[in-house]
């Protein structure tokens, strides 16, 4: 099974489950693919990411993802939750049992009660 979330995108279904997917450029009216922009998938329960051209990027290996924001996406590794760079790195270890998009430099997040 192949899930992804999209933003202002055009799909197109292939045969044999393949996905053509030509994003955007967010809050714009552009139609030229923004080929850098990453998308999140989900194959077989585990999540990753595609690129513009639908390019797997980051193998699917996380129990989930979510979007980029300021670079950082936050994703879900051996039951708590952590945020890669677009190079799939991680940049701030698994931790927490919550977390959200940065914005302006700050992400909330939840560890355990707090």
């Amino acid at each position: 099974m192949l899930r992804m979330f999209v933003v202002a995108t055009a799909i197109s279904a292939k045969p044999f489950g393949s996905l053509a997917v030509e994003p955007m450029l967010p809050n714009t009216n552009s139609t030229t693919p923004d080929r850098s922009y990453l998308q999140p998938i989900e194959v077989g329960g585990l999540w990753g990411y595609i690129d513009g051209s639908a390019k797997v990027v980051i193998k699917p290996v996380f129990e989930s993802s979510a979007h980029f924001s300021e670079d950082l996406a936050p994703v879900k590794v051996g039951g708590l939750f952590g945020y890669i760079c677009p190079s799939g790195t991680l940049a701030i270890a698994p931790q927490y049992d919550e977390a959200r998009f940065f914005y302006k430099g700050i992400a909330p997040v939840r560890k355990g009660n707090k």
